[in-house]
């Protein structure tokens, strides 16, 4: 699909998901709403920069909504999550390497149920908009069968650095957990526990399972040389406390809105901006524009398109390479406004 029409189908699903609060309450509008919602073309970056499953289930959650609505509702997620799922399914390999079990390393083994009791409870409802059907839709539902069973998790047998590769898994496991005090838990817990209702799961992968299955991607795809390097990234994004996204989208398997997937398979490939937290990829694009815009002035600089002076000090960094210009911008028998550009540190200032 081009990137034309699938800008088309994000902004017609947009109209249609707000369509849902303007017409509630009219039964026959509604069901149109959704037999045009039935026909709109999705994959799942549209589901995950619409967060179309979270509209849908919160307008299934509501008293006004009828029986037959919310049977609707159902049939319309679980075709979107049969979109999903068989996308995964053509990406995820045929073969998978041989596992066996060791009991040393199912400390996090899942229960029957494949969730172990440090999983959610806490009721689901309305957060930040982590996540929607679309962006929680991922690996963990094609592969939670391996990732929750023991046999899903590699032996760490003989040929293997020992030490490092175990201290490192620990460390995963540790960082994954949310602690009492943790004051993103109660966040975390509603993001994950609207993702297990949404994909309709038994269960997460426990903190071990994840722990162990980042540590053995990250062993599997980078050459030793890179191996701590990412093992090291992504420990320092875990206790990063700005960047709460990071583990919750980990523990999740979820897809932020830029379309990253944060399953295991997916973390050593991925590069330090996507693993970054919002404010700091705010800040990477500030100094990205400041320095494309030094990059210009010291281009005009060397080429001669502009003039400079040592007539002024700048208050900043009290050095005189400046460049200015004037302009009357009051009455003409008033003095004309000069304005400087100090072009050692950017600052700038006016006076008349």
């Amino acid at each position: 699909m081009t990137a034309t029409s699938s800008a088309a189908a994000i902004e017609e699903m947009g109209k249609l998901l707000k369509q849902l609060t303007a017409q509630e309450g009219d039964v026959d509008a509604l069901k149109g709403v959704f037999d045009a919602l039935d026909k709109v073309f999705i994959d799942k970056t549209i589901l995950g920069k619409t967060g179309a499953g979270k509209a849908i289930n919160e307008f299934k959650k509501k008293e006004s909504t009828t029986e037959e609505l919310k049977t609707r509702c159902k049939e319309l997620v679980d075709k979107w999550k049969a979109i999903v799922t068989g996308e995964q399914k053509s990406k995820t390999p045929q073969h998978a390497p041989a596992a066996s079990p060791n009991s040393s390393d199912d400390g996090g083994a899942a229960n029957g149920n494949g969730h172990k009791g440090n999983g959610s409870s806490s009721s689901s409802s309305s957060s930040s908009g982590l996540m929607g059907v679309g962006s929680s839709a991922t690996s963990f539902g094609a592969n939670a069968a391996s990732l929750r069973s023991v046999s899903g998790i590699q032996s760490f047998s003989a040929g293997d650095p020992g030490a490092t590769r175990a201290a490192y898994r620990d460390k995963l496991t540790k960082l994954l957990m949310y602690e009492d005090n943790d004051p993103n838990k109660a966040y975390a817990e509603r993001e994950m526990q609207e993702h297990v209702e949404m994909m309709e799961l038994k269960g997460l992968p426990t903190p071990q399972e994840l722990g162990a299955q980042i540590e053995q991607e990250v062993n599997k795809q980078l050459p030793q040389a890179e191996y701590k390097v990412k093992m090291r990234e992504i420990i320092f994004n875990l206790k990063d406390p700005s960047n709460k996204d990071f583990k919750c989208l980990i523990r999740c398997g979820a897809t932020n809105p830029d379309g990253v997937e944060f399953i295991p398979q997916n973390l050593p490939t991925m590069i330090p901006e996507d693993m970054a937290s919002e404010e700091k990829k705010k800040t990477r694009k500030k100094v990205r524009e400041d320095a494309a815009l030094a990059a210009e002035s010291d281009y005009a600089e060397r080429h001669g398109m502009i003039a400079t002076t040592t007539t002024f000090t700048c208050g900043k960094c009290k050095q005189n390479k400046t460049t200015y210009r004037q302009l009357q911008t009051r009455s003409s028998d008033e003095p004309m406004t000069t304005f400087v550009t100090c072009l050692n540190c950017g600052n700038r200032w006016k006076f008349c």
